[in-house]
């Protein structure tokens, strides 16, 4: 695509231990902060700081959720200035949406 393309990254992720990552409340925040911001496959920077982070939660854990590895996708869709608005989704093995992120970052470029 050109540059005005989004950004994406997917991937299957997990813990390094093999404990479930859409189990307990906390984990599917973790895994969705923690991945590579994919602007960086555009613009390599050492740091993309976050200036807000948001996760919507669709539905509880549950004990089905026993995969190992859950999948990912990232999108920096929007960039103005400096900022970045990066949107992110977890889903089961499934393919069952769990949760959603968006985070709004700052693109340090060097001088």
């Amino acid at each position: 695509g050109g540059s005005d393309a989004p950004a994406v990254m997917e991937a299957w992720v997990g813990f390094g231990d093999g404990r479930p990552p859409l189990r307990g409340e906390t984990a599917p925040v973790l895994l969705l902060d923690a991945f590579p911001p994919p602007i960086l496959a555009r613009h390599p920077t050492p740091w993309v700081p976050t200036l807000e982070y948001t996760v919507h939660r669709f539905r509880p854990p549950s004990e089905a959720d026993d995969a190992r590895f859950a999948r990912a996708r990232f999108e920096a869709s929007l960039m103005c200035s400096s900022l970045i608005q990066e949107d992110g989704a977890l889903w089961t093995a499934d393919g069952e949406l769990v949760a959603r992120s968006r985070q709004l970052g700052r693109l340090l470029l060097p001088r």
